[in-house]
């Protein structure tokens, strides 16, 4: 029985080494054929590059994946990775409106242009009254270069009591390399004659000014020469409403391009104090470019047509990619594109591919 027993035993043994030795070659035999083919992809360009033209960039090759960086600005490779820049300077502009003003009781500017570098980013009355503000703005016949930043003067006003302000590229580059919070304050006295009257510049109304402010945005000049824009006022700036002293709150809203400041005529007896304060803004940083996935899996694509807009001398790179949810293979090819003028066709040279390229392998287990 010992014997039987023993035997048995070995059998057993034995049966569980074949089934784990099976086991692992199937995986490895798996393994092995989910491992993707090498990416056999070139490039090449027709005829020569024209601004405004359609440049046509030939494929060898079929790849799972192909994704392109033209080479313009916000579109090239070697900034994919790419999150500060040194800048060389920075301006600011924006349009103001102030509409319905009755002249009588709103004789100051009503807009502020504020700054803090100290702002803790809590969006409470309390938290705006403990930090330190230094306001930039002053009407706009009266600015200076320590408030460069104009804003609506009711007391210009004369035929229609509506007013503006323009700034377009006023030089904002002490802030360069410095953080800060950007604000707009809207500060108003009480209205005491708050009924609908008059005519010209002499127009009484119920309510309080509106204020608008239009596309806002800052420019920025990095030490290469390319520029930023940070224009959208949702997103990029990323405004927010803090309410110190206001009745009606719906009536002021923040979209892409607009800031409103509109309140009502249920809080005239008192002044009206309502703050739009952006995120805070580091200069420097900058978004990675990124590229365009001009092919899928699912198609093949012989052929890719490109227009430049301006002449110049561009790095088009196209990232190829072989994959699948274990394996990865990628080749990148350059093509340097020479972009004539219409005038200079005739002289235009034919670009050539770039001898450069370089190629990657990811492996997913």
């Amino acid at each position: 029985m010992n014997v039987t027993m023993k035997l048995n035993r070995n059998h057993l043994k034995y049966t569980l080494y074949t089934a784990f030795a099976l086991t692992v070659g199937s995986i490895f035999i798996t393994a092995c054929s989910d491992r993707v083919d090498g990416v056999e992809f070139d490039v090449h360009t027709e005829g020569n590059a024209v601004a405004g033209e359609p440049v046509t960039f030939v494929f060898d090759g079929n790849p799972d994946y192909i994704v392109f960086y033209s080479g313009t600005e916000g579109n090239s490779y070697a900034n994919r990775n790419r999150t500060n820049v040194d800048l060389e300077s920075m301006s600011i502009s924006y349009v103001m409106t102030q509409r319905y003003t009755t002249r009588q009781d709103f004789t100051e500017p009503i807009m502020h242009i504020m700054v803090s570098e100290d702002f803790n980013g809590q969006l409470t009355p309390e938290a705006i009254a403990e930090a330190t503000w230094t306001e930039l703005s002053a009407q706009a016949d009266q600015t200076t270069e320590e408030q460069p930043l104009p804003v609506p003067n009711p007391d210009a006003i004369e035929a229609n009591p509506t007013g503006y302000a323009r700034a377009t590229n006023i030089d904002f580059s002490d802030y360069c390399d410095r953080q800060f919070y950007l604000a707009f304050r809207y500060l108003a006295p009480v209205h005491p004659t708050n009924t609908q009257g008059g005519s010209g510049a002499m127009t009484t109304y119920r309510n309080h000014p509106r204020v608008d402010v239009d596309s806002l945005c800052l420019t920025k000049i990095t030490a290469t020469g390319e520029t930023v824009l940070i224009d959208d006022m949702l997103n990029d700036w990323g405004f927010s409403t803090v309410f110190v002293n206001s009745t009606t709150q719906t009536t002021y809203t923040i979209s892409t391009v607009n800031l409103l400041f509109q309140p009502q005529n249920d809080h005239c007896d008192d002044e009206v104090e309502v703050w739009m304060i952006s995120q805070l803004m580091d200069p420097t940083t900058v978004e990675p470019d990124r590229g365009t996935a001009i092919k899928p899996i699912n198609s093949r694509l012989s052929s890719y047509q490109y227009t430049y807009t301006d002449p110049g001398t561009y790095t088009a790179t196209f990232i190829a990619t072989n994959a699948n949810m274990w394996d990865s293979e990628q080749t990148v090819r350059n093509v340097q594109v020479t972009v004539q003028s219409a005038s200079d066709e005739g002289t235009a040279e034919t670009p050539s591919e770039d001898a450069n390229s370089e190629t990657t392998t990811t492996e997913t287990n």
